[in-house]
């Protein structure tokens, strides 16, 4: 029999959360009765053609042998990964296919969406007006370009030419003049394929990737390679394959998902770029499992880390983080009175684009309102009652102090009310954001605190101001304050094996992009999912600046694959977080952090993407990450040696140091134990102290010299329970002018004593009454009665099964695995694989079927029910591995 890896089971489709939480990523779904079947290493082997449909067909002659009926989904036919996705009419038959030899693992189909962040856009005629007008639309350069070192590759030449990067998303709009206007051999967009269709009742693939009705995945293409006369991407000489797995329609789906993978690797493509949440934290899911393989034959593959605190744990898939765009695209209005031609105002709108014709009168000129020369309008925050409404503000344009007592949408209903629909905000000393526009009617704008206040003092004299918003040249409105830091929304590691994750941050936060033209042509979008492609660009680069991956091989390829872990700049702490509405009314600062310390390792990796460094330096470092404890070891390691090998013609001197990062608790204080919302708790009290044999070094062309360093991990956390984790970088600056970091990172106590269960723990209940079971409680299974659990992990679980046994059996006497009719056992009633946690302290709902794993039914009888989840860094085999919760007796009964 093969190892089967049920990674919901049974009762996967029973999972309900019991608990409402602000999330900026919503959690993947299994599909019920679907699931992705990968045959085992002997069936696998030149699985292609008709060898592989004799498969097929022993695996549908097998279930229906067994009763089960099936249909098929999808074929998988590659080396990488050879199955298929499968519809049972009884998800009580999944256990069923343990029993067919040609099963290797089994895991539920899934719908996996895409990280939710934040989309800006403008009007439909967008694209017509930003043509209309004079003046450039190009991003200059102190754009997300400058910030990241890309623009010094731009300005040697290296653009991406040459190299393959396939986006899977929700397609490509290839006629976009940005994306070259065409699809084929020839254009930019080379081809690619739908693997959902665009039909409104059900899934219907084609040989069409057009990105009609969403958006996203033309902006994450635009991101890495559009070129037009407004702005450049990453790597603009890059060809895209687009591969469309979701859409306004239809969520993506993991089979789906695994196809385009296939698609993508045996099209050629050297650049995966992958925009969606990548599941739980695990490296074991199917998805996972391939893009590890093709991430290991030399292809970069790389997946958003996500915007809500789970991650992806793969050794070579690259998991990207999100930092905050230096660059707002501003715009220039015009203030004027009587006696005057006019002067300039800056300015920045939520969608980067310019007021006008749309919005009425606006281009044209309208009356400016000082808000605080009226007491009934004040800061904008109290409502009028609808009797009160009035049109007293009717084509005039609201000037007011940005709110810090209600959401900008208050004020918005507040100018709706008196009949105006623009608002005029004046910023204060908080960073500049582009303001959230609410009700739908209205239009905000940002200006700086010194223009505002310059314009308030002039309203309140009583003098009469017009402001138009003609057509004007983006420019960069970011008042000193967006200097690189980290996005507040990014996802956080470590891994569950404590590895580094994410690998590295590029930009995400506010990015323009083009957008399908039926909607507005360009848009701004923040999020992980931005991000990922601006570092698909960025790996792009270096492959073309290399050769390709021809040139580099297998080994060439894989090594720059692992430099991106060190390839990064470390970031201050940023502890500004903008509500989901865009609002920065929540400034979240620990008075007792230095803000100058560098942000965790758990929240940035090796901080942001330095690609000038990445592409062009001649020093290799390894290892590029340092884990202190991914192993599992009882003790956290302490000695590492880095190789630091110098491929150019000149020796370097290094001067080495320690950048010590914040500390930080994984998980919340209070009674759910889920992480602490929206940011971790942090520490700059403890750090780790690093002991460097050497604090210089220097290595000569075509050597290999070694920095021997010991990291003593941070002691005396008061709550060991809430996961402490520390981190910091080993820096080498060196005589050529570069500056170097190797990330390292642990948590601060032994994993092997971390705790799965949550502190709610797991309960027994009964589904007739939604009430805990007691002792010698009697359960009527054929009544439609049933038994459930409701369980908080703050931690994942690589095996979660819950079985039968003999009332009095004693539990800590039972064995592992285990044989049904030995030793106290019955039967296995759900086993899960790789389980993730509650990261927001919900309950996990688990429906309990009557019947074993095996298909047979439960028989009556005196039971306990036992749920044994493995502990985090245990072998299913060692003695203390599993943490065990059993059930009250329990008499099942199955008659009438």
């Amino acid at each position: 029999m093969r190892s089967v890896f049920l990674a919901l089971s049974l009762s996967a489709v029973g999972h309900i959360s019991t608990a409402l939480a602000q999330e900026t990523d919503p959690k993947f779904e299994a599909i019920p009765g679907e699931y992705i079947v990968e045959f085992d290493e002997a069936a696998s082997k030149g699985c292609s053609g008709s060898q592989c449909a004799q498969v097929v067909d022993e695996l549908f002659t097998a279930l229906s042998s067994l009763g089960v009926e099936v249909w098929s989904l999808r074929n998988f036919t590659s080396e990488l990964f050879s199955g298929v996705s499968i519809r049972l009419s009884d998800d009580a038959d999944a256990g069923k296919l343990q029993e067919i030899s040609v099963v290797g693992k089994v895991w539920p189909v899934e719908d996996a969406p895409r990280p939710e962040g934040q989309v800006r856009q403008g009007p439909r005629d967008a694209a017509s007006r930003l043509k209309a007008r004079d003046g450039g639309f190009e991003i200059p350069p102190d754009g997300p370009h400058l910030q990241t070192g890309v623009q010094k590759l731009h300005d040697a030449g290296i653009l991406g030419e040459g190299v393959i990067v396939a986006v899977i998303d929700t397609g490509v709009d290839y006629m976009h003049p940005g994306l070259g206007g065409g699809i084929g051999p020839g254009f930019k967009v080379i081809g690619g394929y739908d693997f959902v269709g665009d039909e409104p009742t059900h899934q219907a693939p084609d040989d069409d990737p057009m990105d009609h009705d969403n958006g996203h995945g033309t902006h994450c293409a635009g991101i890495i390679a559009a070129e037009d006369e407004f702005f450049t991407g990453v790597a603009p000489k890059a060809s895209i394959l687009a591969y469309k797995t979701s859409s306004e329609k239809y969520l993506g789906r993991t089979d789906a998902i695994l196809e385009a993978h296939i698609a993508a690797y045996e099209a050629g493509a050297d650049v995966i770029s992958v925009s969606l949440v990548a599941g739980p934290a695990w490296a074991y899911t199917p998805w996972a499992l391939l893009a590890e393989r093709i991430a290991s034959r030399g292809i970069f593959v790389i997946i958003a880390a996500g915007n809500g605190g789970q991650m992806g744990s793969y050794m070579h898939v690259i998991s990207v983080g999100s930092t905050d765009n230096d660059f707002l695209p501003g715009r220039i209005a015009t203030v004027r009175n009587g006696n005057d031609t006019g002067s300039s105002l800056p300015y920045i709108s939520y969608t980067g684009l310019p007021w006008g014709d749309t919005w009425g009168p606006a281009s044209s000129g309208l009356q400016l309102y000082a808000a605080a020369a009226d007491e009934t309008f004040g800061d904008g925050c109290e409502l009028l009652p609808e009797d009160g409404w009035n049109n007293s503000l009717h084509h005039r344009v609201i000037l007011v102090r940005r709110p810090k007592n209600c959401h900008l949408s208050s004020v918005g209903a507040s100018a709706v009310a008196r009949g105006s629909r623009f608002l005029i905000i004046i910023n204060d000393e908080r960073p500049v954001f582009q303001p959230f526009t609410w009700p739908a009617e209205t239009e905000n704008a940002l200006i700086t605190k010194e223009e505002g206040d310059s314009l308030e003092e002039r309203l309140l004299r009583n003098e009469t101001i017009f402001i138009s918003f003609p057509e004007s040249p983006i420019h960069n409105f970011n008042g000193g304050f967006n200097q690189s830091k980290t996005s507040w929304l990014t996802n956080w590691g470590l891994s569950y094996e404590n590895t580094i994750k994410p690998n590295v941050l590029a930009p995400g936060g506010l990015i323009f992009s083009t957008y399908p033209r039926a909607l507005s042509s360009y848009a701004i979008h923040t999020g992980t999912s931005m991000s990922t492609p601006y570092l698909a660009g960025v790996a792009a680069l270096y492959l073309s600046a290399h050769g390709g991956r021809a040139a580099l091989g297998v080994n060439g390829t894989l090594a720059a694959i692992r430099r991106l872990s060190s390839a990064g700049t470390p970031l201050a702490w940023n502890p500004s977080v903008l509500s989901l509405e865009g609002v920065p009314e929540a400034i979240f600062t620990d008075k007792q952090v230095d803000l100058s310390v560098l942000a965790p390792v758990a929240q940035q990796g090796a901080g942001q993407i330095n690609a000038d460094t990445f592409v062009r330096s001649k020093i290799e470092l390894s290892p590029n990450r340092l884990e202190l404890n991914h192993t599992g070891a009882n003790a956290l390691r302490t000695r590492f040696n880095i190789d630091i090998t110098n491929h150019g013609s000149e020796p370097v001197t290094f001067k080495a140091s320690h950048l010590p990062a914040l500390s930080s608790y994984a998980f919340d204080s209070g009674p759910t134990g889920g992480i602490t919302y929206p940011l971790p708790e942090v520490m700059d009290d403890k750090r780790a102290q690093v002991i460097l044999a050497s604090e210089s070094i220097t290595v000569c062309p075509d050597a290999t010299a070694v920095l021997r360093l010991r990291i003593l991990p941070p002691t005396g956390f008061k709550e060991p329970e809430r996961l402490p984790s520390f981190g910091g970088y080993i820096a080498l600056e060196g005589s050529n002018g570069e500056k170097l970091y190797v990330p390292y990172a642990g948590i601060a106590i032994d994993g092997k004593t971390i705790d799965p269960f949550g502190p709610r723990d797991l309960t027994w209940l009964r589904s007739s009454t939604s009430q805990p079971i007691t002792e010698e409680t009697t359960v009527n299974l054929a009544q439609g009665d049933g038994i459930y659990t409701v369980s908080e992990t703050r931690w994942g679980s690589a095996v979660w099964r819950t079985d039968v046994i003999e009332a009095d059996y004693p539990v800590p006497r039972l064995q592992w695995p285990g044989v049904p009719g030995r030793n106290g056992l019955i039967g296995t009633v759900d086993e899960q694989q790789w389980v993730g946690r509650d990261i927001y302290g919900m309950t996990t709902r688990t429906n309990l079927p009557s019947q074993f794993l095996n298909g047979t039914v439960i028989p009556s009888g005196r039971y306990r029910y036992v749920t044994r989840a493995l502990r985090p860094f245990w072998s299913e085999g060692e003695r203390g591995a599993w943490e065990v919760r059993a059930s009250p007796v329990i008499n099942v009964v199955r008659g009438e």
